[in-house]
């Protein structure tokens, strides 16, 4: 099926009876919803996403980053590439690099908290030869993860990763213990993608030990 763009304006999850309803515009091609999304004001919730006639995908949506915010900023919802449908179609790949492009996104929504999107999906080298130190039973990354900095209130124990908080916060970095191949011990901060890498990189190595 072909795919379609939509736009949504009012778009928060949350209303009385009496609020306004969700206004839903359809579009063919990209361009004109990127145009028609960057008419909507930015003191409503918003959203930009597609489908294909059965399923539907949101790409972009505006929301406050902090509590105090008059108007929101525009943060990826959705990865393509981490959904089984979507993964397979191209234009949907290609509609979240033109959207983190041509409305130069910063962030994006990871779980319970926003992240800042990657500039690469590469580890830098100091990393490659690093894992994670996991605490027992050593199935789970993010017991590697010992501080959590979230911008405007610093650093913070890795439970508020769970915290359901509105707005979410937003995590800038993971503090986090490391081992080389040596076994030596490492204490780092990065990325929350650069740590999603390494976990995946992690568990490979795990599994490739358990299989020689």
């Amino acid at each position: 099926m072909s795919i379609s763009y939509y736009t949504m304006a009012d778009a928060g999850r949350r209303k009385p009876p009496c609020a306004k309803q969700s206004v839903v515009e359809r579009f063919h091609n990209l361009s004109d919803a990127l145009a028609r999304y960057r008419e909507l004001p930015a003191t409503g919730e918003k959203t930009l996403g597609l489908a294909d006639g059965i399923r539907a995908l949101e790409l972009v949506r505006c929301v406050p980053l902090f509590p105090t915010d008059r108007e929101g900023e525009s943060i990826l919802s959705s990865d393509p590439r981490k959904h089984p449908f979507w993964a397979k179609r191209t234009e949907a790949i290609l509609a979240m690099e033109t959207c983190k492009r041509m409305l130069k996104l910063r962030y994006m929504t990871q779980g319970r908290i926003r992240v800042p999107i990657p500039d690469t999906q590469e580890l830098p080298k100091e990393l490659k030869g690093k894992r994670l130190w996991m605490k027992e039973p050593h199935d789970d990354p993010k017991t590697a993860i010992q501080r959590v900095r979230v911008i405007g209130k610093g650093l913070m124990l890795p439970g508020v990763l769970l915290e359901e908080v509105n707005p979410p916060h937003l995590v800038f970095e993971y503090w986090v213990d490391l081992v080389d191949s040596e076994g030596a011990y490492d204490y780092r901060p990065m990325q929350p993608w650069m740590f999603d890498l390494l976990a995946q990189q992690t568990m490979a190595q795990m599994k490739d030990e358990k299989e020689e």
